[in-house]
């Protein structure tokens, strides 16, 4: 079977687009209002790269790994992402394998990452529900850090790279 990343491919597509936007983020003037409009913009945007980012590494896996009607009960798991709070990545991570869950897991316990995550996915949630956020721009970037960090390796494990074995000889 010929390597496909079809979801480091979105993936590239949406950080790429998040990038340009954290440029565009830090070139306004923190003073003004609409900098921290901007900030909680980001929080959004980097939370939805993450539900986004599952939701394509896991179909992804599931068609390069099932067929039939396997892959049609894997896929009606995939319809929606959950809330991307770390309990419910480590969930996803485990349906695929439970020694990556406990592997997550421990990453997650570490420098805080598993707090981060979640006050990431509280700032989005309180802004879709009308609260005011405190962000900054440079906080958003460290949130956005630590997701490229997980979403690169859980595609490590879900859409893995080909490895570069020895040189053939003809």
């Amino acid at each position: 079977m010929a390597y496909s990343p079809l979801a480091r491919t979105e993936i590239a597509r949406l950080r790429k687009s998040l990038d340009k936007l954290f440029e565009r983020a830090f070139a306004v003037d923190p003073s003004l209002e609409i900098a921290g409009d901007m900030n909680r913009y980001l929080c959004v945007r980097v939370s939805g790269f993450l539900e986004q980012t599952l939701l394509s590494l896991g179909r992804s896996a599931c068609e390069q790994m099932s067929g039939g009607i396997g892959l049609d009960f894997a896929l009606s798991w995939l319809e929606r992402a959950p809330n991307p709070s770390s309990r419910e990545i480590v969930r996803f991570v485990g349906r695929f394998s439970h020694r990556w869950a406990t592997e997550l897991e421990k990453i997650l316990s570490t420098d805080q990452r598993s707090d981060r995550l979640n006050a990431l996915v509280g700032i989005r949630n309180d802004i879709a529900h009308g609260k005011n956020q405190g962000v900054s721009a440079v906080q958003a970037f460290g949130y956005y850090e630590l997701v490229v960090e997980l979403v690169d390796w859980i595609a490590d494990r879900l859409e893995p790279k080909p490895s570069l074995g020895p040189a053939s000889s003809p």
